[in-house]
C-alpha cells in the first residue's frame, strides 16, 4: 500500500468516526492529512476548521455512480479526496434555453471536472434551490 493510500484509508477511517464521539485529537489528526488539499489550506487560514471537521463525513463513489443528481434537494456540500468528479448540466436548445426536464444522461453535457483537494455542491446550499448541475464520479 502506498503512503497516499495509507493516509487516505486513515482519513476515512477518522471520518468513520461518530461526529459526536471525536476526540480534539482526531480533529487534529484529520487537519493535519487535509492540509495538503487546496480547499482545507483555505479553510485553515480562518482558524474555523473544527467545527468543520468535527462534522465530515466520508462518502464512497465508485466511478460511474453519481454524487447528486440536476434537481435534488441540496444537504452537503463534497470534497473530493481522490480520483476526480464529472459536474454535467443539462444541453441547451438552438435558443439557448435549458430544455425542460432532462430525463436521460445524453441530456446533460460536461461542463467542468472537480480535482482531489477542490469541492462542489455550494451553491444549492447556500441559495437554498435544487441542484443545478448533476456531479458523476469519473475514477474511484
Amino acid at each position: 500500500m502506498t503512503s497516499d493510500a495509507r493516509q487516505l484509508d486513515l482519513i476515512i477511517r477518522l471520518l468513520s468516526i461518530p461526529s459526536a464521539s471525536r476526540t480534539e485529537q482526531h480533529i487534529s489528526q484529520l487537519t493535519n492529512l487535509l492540509a495538503g488539499m487546496q480547499f482545507f489550506a483555505d479553510l485553515l487560514k480562518t482558524g474555523s476548521n473544527a467545527p468543520v471537521m468535527r462534522n465530515l463525513h466520508a462518502l464512497r463513489v465508485k466511478a460511474g455512480d453519481y454524487v447528486f443528481r440536476y434537481g435534488d434537494n441540496p444537504s452537503s456540500f463534497y470534497v473530493v479526496l481522490s480520483g476526480h468528479a464529472n459536474v454535467l448540466v443539462p444541453k441547451t436548445n438552438t435558443e439557448g434555453a435549458k430544455d425542460a426536464a432532462p430525463a436521460t444522461d445524453a441530456d446533460f453535457q460536461q461542463v467542468a471536472s472537480v480535482e482531489a483537494g477542490h469541492g462542489f455542491g455550494e451553491l444549492a446550499l447556500v441559495i437554498n434551490r435544487p441542484r443545478a448541475a448533476s456531479v458523476r464520479a469519473d475514477v474511484d
